[in-house]
Formats: structure tokens, C-alpha cells, sequence
């Protein structure tokens, strides 16, 4: 593995082919393989220690020593890490069209919090708890969906991998004149609806949904306010 450590650091230097979530998978893959080798690196460490206290210094097959090993094993590390964060840069900028900086901080604050062992990806319990803390409720078949479309090689969630997913389900989703529309049709044409015209539409957890966040319609009795509640809940920032 060790001498195979300066073709690693030619690898990470190449440029990689595809869309960036592909390149993104394919360094991360790569991250994950030097990682993957860091007990043998500590056994070199020992091994070489105890050729030094053999009064060993000198080794004919070669010219490598301990501090030129851990200097390159650390500067590949620190590469794969650039290199990983500059992919994720570059995908959050592509998708900057669809996300705004407000959105994406939000995003990221939620992610990070449930993010419990910080390793920058969320596995399912982790991801599940982060979409219901943005009221993105999921399924188990869905989340299943999820993974399979944006799990990284390590069959976890990178943050990248949670706002492609996150713009995804946002570009699919109807305009705020979509929802009110919705809302004026089922309450005939009127400015707000009330928890009879939504029963017979939506399920009981629904219902308790909507109305625990849409706000009261003034002037009238058991009324709530469709429009305040699109435009403050489902697209401001409450």
C-alpha cells in the first residue's frame, strides 16, 4: 500500500470524468481506500520504531523513511479532503440557482445537527430526523429511493447529496398560486377553509398538520388562513 501512496496522490491530481456528483464519488471512493489502510500505517510506525531501537537505520531495498511516509500519507489526506470540498462547492454553485443562500444555510445547520458522529453524511436514522426537522416527512420505500440515488460509496448521505436531493424535490414542487388555488377550491372560491372542508380531502395527521400551523381567519369562527400559511410556512421561513 505504501509504495503505491505517490500513485495515489497522481490519481487524486488527475481530472476526473463525468458530472461532479460522479467525480465526487469517484475521490470520495478513493478517500475512503487511504482511510481504509490507516492500522497498517500505524503498524509501520511500530515496526519502524523497532528497527531504531535495534540501532537499524539504514534499509538497502528503500530510500523512504518514516518522516518522508507520514509527510506524504498527510499531504494525500489533505488533498482528497481539498479535492472533496471543492466538488461540494461546485455542486452547491450549480444548484445556486435553486437554493437560496438563506435556504442553504438552513440546510446545512439541520444537517450538521443531526449529523451525531461528524463525518460529513448522514446515515438513515440520521437523514430521516433531519427531513422531519424541515417537515419533509419520508416513507421507509422512500427513503430506501433516496439512498439508492444519492448515498455515497460508503452508502451514506453527503451534504452535496442532500441539497441535490433537497433542490430536486423543490423543482417538483407547485408554486405558491398552485397551493392557494388548491386550498380556494376545496374551500369554494372562499378566502380561507376550515377543518370540515379539509377532513374529507386529507388524512387525520394532515388535517392536524394544517391546522396546527395555518393561522386563524379573522372574523370568522373555526376559520384559518390558507394564503398567510402558503406564503409564511410552506414558502417563508417560518
Amino acid at each position: 500500500m505504501f509504495l503505491g501512496l505517490p500513485n495515489k496522490k497522481t490519481i487524486l491530481n488527475a481530472h476526473f470524468a463525468g458530472e461532479l456528483e460522479q467525480q465526487l464519488a469517484a475521490v470520495e471512493e478513493q478517500n475512503n481506500n487511504i482511510l481504509a489502510n490507516k492500522n497498517s500505517f500505524d503498524d509501520l510506525n511500530i515496526a519502524w520504531n523497532a528497527l531504531e531501537s535495534a540501532g537499524i537505520t539504514e534499509n538497502k531495498y528503500t530510500r523512504q523513511t518514516i518522516a518522508s511516509l507520514s509527510n506524504l500519507w498527510n499531504n494525500i489526506q489533505a488533498l482528497a479532503k481539498k479535492k472533496i470540498e471543492i466538488l461540494n462547492n461546485h455542486i452547491l454553485e450549480k444548484n445556486a440557482n435553486k437554493v437560496t443562500g438563506d435556504q442553504e444555510k438552513a440546510f446545512k445547520q439541520s444537517f450538521d445537527h443531526f449529523d451525531k458522529d461528524k463525518t460529513g453524511s448522514l446515515d438513515r436514522i440520521e437523514l430521516k430526523a433531519c427531513l422531519q426537522s424541515l417537515d419533509h416527512a419520508v416513507s421507509d420505500s422512500a427513503l430506501d429511493n433516496i439512498f439508492t440515488k444519492y448515498a455515497n460509496e460508503n452508502g451514506r448521505i453527503p451534504f452535496s447529496g442532500f441539497i441535490q436531493f433537497i433542490t430536486n424535490i423543490s423543482a417538483d414542487r407547485d408554486s405558491p398560486e398552485d397551493i392557494k388555488n388548491a386550498f380556494a377550491t376545496l374551500a369554494g372560491g372562499a378566502d380561507y377553509v376550515t377543518k370540515e372542508k379539509l377532513s374529507p380531502v386529507f388524512s387525520q395527521d394532515q388535517v392536524n398538520y394544517f391546522l396546527a400551523r395555518m393561522p386563524p381567519y379573522p372574523g370568522v369562527d373555526g376559520a384559518y388562513d390558507y394564503k398567510k400559511f402558503t406564503d409564511d410556512v410552506l414558502y417563508g421561513s417560518t
